[in-house]
């Protein structure tokens, strides 16, 4: 019996080895890779596909509330309120554009504000912020001509910004012209509402409007609880 048993490992022992023999030998017979390329099918290669390009938005041509390309040439379509961080500017609805990187005024006299405004603008800054109410638009005034003037900017370069104050509403046609001779400018780029006053902060927002379609204002706007009262009161 134990004879049988021997007999019988020693057959299976050189039937594997047979086995493995043959299974090493057939492996290496074959080409490097035929195996990889018979298990993996050929890709096939996908049809191009070409994205249609937007129509860009204008505001003449906008119905959405976004506008498309704009001065500066910039092909993406932008919303309103977003900011462009490649051109650095803000889309208001008006259509104008309004750098994001400005300087304001509050609290400084008028010879701070020149040399702020002044080297502001050298800088690269290109939004001043000043006030009725401030006491500096003469000073800030000053410091945009000088950096005209020294060759660092132009005035349509500039987003220059300024506010009425409540004691000047009655006659907002008025305040609008002090402020440009103050500031000893042409025009300027937006005007605002310092604060709501409601007996009379519909009548100074019509004279601002007026004052826009003169050319004297390149817009005009006011505090959210104003425009409310506009709206209803127009």
């Amino acid at each position: 019996m134990k004879r049988s048993v021997i007999v019988l490992k020693k057959k299976f022992v050189l039937v594997t080895a047979a086995c493995l023999l043959f299974l090493f030998t057939a492996c290496a017979s074959r080409p490097a890779g035929n195996a990889a390329e018979s298990a993996v099918p050929p890709e096939t290669p996908e049809p191009s596909v070409v994205a249609e390009q937007p129509i860009a938005q204008t505001p003449e041509n906008s119905e959405s509330g976004s506008y498309g390309a704009t001065e500066n040439g910039n092909d993406a379509e932008t919303e309103i309120g977003e900011f462009d961080l490649e051109t650095g500017t803000v889309l208001l609805n008006s259509g104008y554009e309004m750098p994001i990187l400005g300087i304001g005024t509050f609290a400084l006299s008028d010879s701070q504000a020149e040399n702020s405004v002044y080297w502001a603008l050298r800088d690269g800054y290109r939004l001043i912020d000043t006030a009725r109410i401030y006491g500096n638009e003469e000073g800030v005034g000053r410091g945009i001509r000088r950096a005209i003037a020294d060759g660092y900017v132009k005035r349509e370069e500039i987003f220059v910004t300024t506010k009425m104050w409540t004691s000047d509403y009655d006659n907002g046609a008025a305040a609008v012209d002090a402020s440009l001779r103050r500031l000893g400018l042409d025009y300027i780029d937006l005007m605002i509402l310092h604060h709501s006053q409601p007996s009379n902060d519909v009548r100074a927002y019509q004279a601002m409007e007026q004052a826009v379609k003169d050319g004297k204002l390149g817009q005009s706007d006011c505090r959210t609880t104003t425009s409310r009262k506009i709206l209803t009161d127009w």
